[in-house]
């Protein structure tokens, strides 16, 4: 929930390391363009997982890559737009090269 505040942009904080259906049926209706993901460092394998369910309903995927055992509260604002602004696209062609990274 910090994490949420310290973005201070039209972030959802998930409580964990999934999208519950409720969240992800709601993006899908209201046809959300594009969504960064930005979980804590241990958790990119999730990623994909969320990635590729929303990649399959036409939205697009941005992965936002934080420092090793750092989230958006420990960072900062300013230091989490530049990972933002460093963030991975990723799409059918590069969603599996980004899980044989994590």
């Amino acid at each position: 929930m910090i994490d949420a505040i310290i973005i201070d942009r039209n972030a959802i904080p998930m409580l964990g390391k999934s999208v519950n259906n409720t969240l992800m049926l709601s993006l899908i209706k209201h046809n959300v363009k594009e969504v960064y993901l930005a979980l804590d460092a241990d958790a990119t394998k999730d990623i994909y997982k969320i990635a590729k369910k929303l990649i399959s309903n036409s939205v697009n995927v941005r992965a936002v890559i934080l420092p090793k055992n750092q989230d958006p509260a420990t960072i900062g604002q300013s230091e989490f737009f530049n990972c933002m602004n460093n963030s991975i696209l990723l799409d059918k062609c590069n969603l599996l090269k980004f899980k044989m990274k994590s």
